[in-house]
């Protein structure tokens, strides 16, 4: 795909010396430096905006660029409890469990190049570069569906059950068991989810629907 690779030290003169000639003619820069590392080395979205003021500079953290955070250590675990997720994960009656497969960075890359193809929309419009700041966190929470905001509007808060979520007086179900181990469905209500749970019912019905009118 006429793809090529050049590493860099970026500690060395010589290697901070090539980047600038490759961000001259950039679209974007993806980084995922310690917040300050960057700056240090002269190389943060100011330094390079001057070189090439087109850039879209996207910096992935898992606390975001700045705040009282920024420096704070993480990991999987870390970020999907700070964000929200992992407080419905689990037994009932026992402490959250980690989510099986990390996550975290998935969601923080993905809110990543949806932000960086936006500032690439608005520099069509504008011709100017900016900086896109991604905290992992943040985009953990919002893969929590807003979830995270029910008490403030008044929903319920979602209750820890093995397998499913409690809502309110009910219990909903994710996990069912299967003829050779357990199958997964999420199985939503209400006007923003339902219509797609009632497609997705039909489809899954569709096979016995059909040889029961092959019977008849």
């Amino acid at each position: 795909r006429n793809k090529r690779g050049v590493t860099l030290d970026l500690d060395d003169a010589r290697g901070r010396e090539l980047l600038h000639g490759l961000v001259a003619t950039a679209d974007f820069l993806i980084e995922s430096e310690t917040p300050g590392v960057q700056a240090a080395r002269g190389l943060d979205y100011d330094a390079l905006a001057a070189v090439n003021p087109r850039l879209v500079y996207v910096s992935i953290t898992p606390f975001g660029g700045t705040g009282p955070k920024a420096g704070w250590a993480d990991s999987d675990l870390v970020l999907l409890a700070a964000g929200g997720p992992l407080r419905l994960n689990g037994d009932a009656d026992r402490p959250p469990l980690r989510l099986g497969v990390p996550q975290a960075y998935a969601h923080a890359a993905a809110e990543a190049a949806a932000a960086a193809l936006i500032a690439h929309h608005e520099r069509a419009r504008s011709g100017r570069g900016q900086h896109v700041d991604v905290s992992a966190q943040q985009a953990v929470t919002l893969a929590t569906q807003s979830a995270i905001l029910a008490s403030l509007v008044g929903f319920p808060d979602g209750r820890r059950v093995a397998g499913g979520v409690g809502l309110g007086p009910l219990t909903v179900r994710f996990v069912f068991p299967a003829a050779d181990g357990h199958v997964s469905i999420t199985f939503l209500f209400g006007s923003s989810v339902g219509p797609f749970t009632r497609r997705l019912i039909h489809w899954i019905a569709a096979p016995y629907h059909a040889h029961m009118a092959a019977d008849e």
